[in-house]
């Protein structure tokens, strides 16, 4: 019996030092289930948690989602273009706000990034680049351009039309050229967003508004199998 208390307050102080965390769907799955299932579970959901830690940092990392400032996840910062610009809680998906830019209705650069090695790196690392797009009401048609530049790719363009409302825009780096031309070893890289359109009543300044622009990978097949087979283990315990 001693071995066994030894052994619970042991994984109590193992839950607690997980519990830290700010995750808070796993701790609350850690609080339903431990009291009903004992050991097995709590061992299971906190295995399930320093997974999931895991891979929250290997696949995604957000370039910028403007809160209050132009500041990246690089040491190069956004330069934002257009006539004027502000951070607004319209259209903001990732954080509290969003970038808002106010430009000619001709084609205009909304923003752009002098990333350098720290950018091609980005596009080396990871699969796919997106970003959130709104589009006031008012508006007849918006298009919005990605570009990317530098050693060893040469200007490649992609976008085009972009719907009223919030919208999520997705190019796959490696399909679109931009992976080949980039890599770890090139000395300078150039992100660049432009747009073009028209809204009601013809105005000759338009409104575009950009947010949480991220480098992303798919998980893992052996990543997905372990966490399948971890929750359909809690599944067939909580049945039981």
């Amino acid at each position: 019996m001693g071995v066994l208390s030894e052994s619970l307050k042991q994984v109590r102080r193992q839950q607690t030092f997980f519990m830290q965390f700010s995750f808070r769907k796993v701790r609350l799955m850690i609080s339903v289930f431990s009291d009903s299932l004992g050991l097995t579970i709590r061992t299971l959901s906190l295995a399930t948690l320093v997974l999931l830690l895991c891979v929250d940092r290997s696949s995604a990392t957000t370039l910028s989602s403007f809160e209050n400032d132009y500041t990246t996840a690089i040491a190069a910062d956004i330069i934002p273009g257009g006539n004027s610009q502000s951070f607004t809680t319209d259209g903001a998906t990732d954080g509290t706000y969003a970038l808002q830019i106010n430009h000619p209705n001709t084609w205009n650069t909304i923003l752009s990034q002098d990333g350098g090695t720290e950018l091609a790196e980005l596009v080396a690392t990871y699969d796919f680049v997106s970003y959130d797009v709104t589009v006031p009401s008012t508006a007849e048609w918006r298009q919005v351009f990605f570009i990317m530049q530098g050693d060893g790719l040469n200007w490649n363009q992609r976008g085009g039309d972009v719907p009223v409302g919030t919208s999520t825009v997705t190019w796959d780096l490696a399909a679109e050229g931009y992976k080949g031309g980039l890599t770890s070893s090139s000395t300078w890289a150039q992100l660049i967003m432009t747009a073009q359109g028209g809204d009601a009543g013809g105005p000759s300044e338009i409104a575009t508004t950009i947010d949480n622009i991220r480098f992303w990978n798919v998980p893992e097949p052996a990543t997905l199998g372990i966490l399948s087979v971890t929750f359909g283990t809690l599944g067939l315990l909580r049945r039981r």
